[in-house]
């Protein structure tokens, strides 16, 4: 082998090696990047629309744009047919949810409500034909395959019984059986009852519009809470609850407006806040005492250990970019090494 040709392939060692260690670290961070957890179910952006009313209820607006994965296979027998969210009834924080609405904004239809329906009980075309189109309610507190009857007009819980008692529901809406969908956009409202409490100085709720039994990605959380009448930034607080990248600012008339990115599978978020009780008028839970200073100490305890473990982990992930930099460092100076052996092979001696 000539001296020329030992240059070259040192040359080209040394390229594909660069190109090998790049391209390594580049995957590694496009994985940690894109990784949704294998869901074939996701919701590219959820933004929320929340009028705090007079009473304490929360009237609530979803805007959501999801992307159903494909389900095409031999047989074609399992397309996308039903979409649900489900909801923890509890005396003490939220008694029931009425007002359902549900408008597919994507074709602009608006959905009207229908009976329970178990999509792998009909065919397509019986799906399309009876159910397409319609959202239901349903107690699934004895399981998802075992749907109740609900009537919030008579099946709500009681405001603040001492028994704290609870229901999980479920609201979903029946789609035309669907393949799979890029972007399928839903605006989903409804008015959370018994969430507020009234105590002699504020009132205060704790919102979770995302728990940890939420299973769906979301690329990104947005939300508005507006107060009610006569509630500024002077006589209203609010606070943002999540682990993941966030940021919160207070827009006109004292509304909390937030942003989270990139919530995955078992992320929570939640927003608790508190204002001027003179506000309200005929809300359904009461306290005789005052808790405006308690929950000022408790959100300052809970933001400084948010500081703390969020210092924690910028550290973890230093320390694993070095670790990531130091591997590639490692692998081009081998690439190096290799290199001018095979150059100095190729020298005449």
């Amino acid at each position: 082998m000539t001296a020329k040709q030992h240059a070259s392939r040192a040359v080209r060692s040394f390229g594909i090696a660069i190109v090998v260690t790049v391209g390594v670290v580049a995957a590694i961070l496009l994985a940690i990047a894109l990784d949704d957890g294998g869901a074939d179910l996701s919701y590219k952006t959820l933004d929320y629309d929340v009028q705090v009313q007079s009473n304490g209820d929360l009237k609530i607006t979803q805007h959501i744009d999801m992307k159903l994965a494909d389900r095409s296979d031999d047989d074609g027998d399992h397309p996308w047919k039903q979409l649900y969210q489900q909801y923890t009834l509890k005396e003490s924080n939220l008694a029931n949810i009425t007002d359902i609405s549900v408008r597919n904004a994507t074709t602009g239809e608006t959905y009207q409500q229908g009976d329970i329906a178990i999509p792998s009980s009909y065919s397509t075309d019986e799906w399309n034909r009876e159910h397409a189109g319609q959202w239901y309610i349903a107690d699934v507190s004895q399981g998802g395959s075992n749907p109740q009857p609900f009537d919030p007009a008579k099946d709500g819980l009681v405001v603040d019984n001492t028994d704290d008692r609870s229901k999980k529901i479920e609201i979903g809406w029946n789609i035309p059986a669907t393949t799979s969908a890029s972007s399928l956009k839903f605006d989903v409202t409804m008015t959370m009852q018994g969430v507020t409490t009234a105590y002699q100085d504020v009132a205060t709720f704790q919102w979770e519009p995302l728990g940890v039994s939420n299973q769906i990605p979301i690329g990104k959380v947005t939300g508005t809470v507006t107060f009610p009448d006569g509630i500024t930034a002077d006589n209203s607080w609010a606070w943002l609850h999540t682990e993941r990248t966030s940021t919160t600012e207070r827009g006109d008339k004292g509304s909390l407006q937030f942003t989270v990115h990139d919530v995955r599978a078992g992320d929570y978020v939640d927003v608790v806040a508190m204002f001027d009780v003179g506000a309200t008028s005929g809300v359904a839970r009461t306290r005789d005492t005052t808790i405006k200073n308690g929950i000022m100490e408790r959100e300052a305890q809970q933001e400084q250990q948010w500081r703390d473990q969020q210092r924690t982990k910028a550290r973890i992930r230093l320390i694993t970019w070095i670790a990531i930099a130091v591997a590639g460092l490692i692998l081009c100076v081998i690439a190096v090494v290799l290199a001018l052996r095979s150059f100095d092979r190729s020298q005449y001696h």
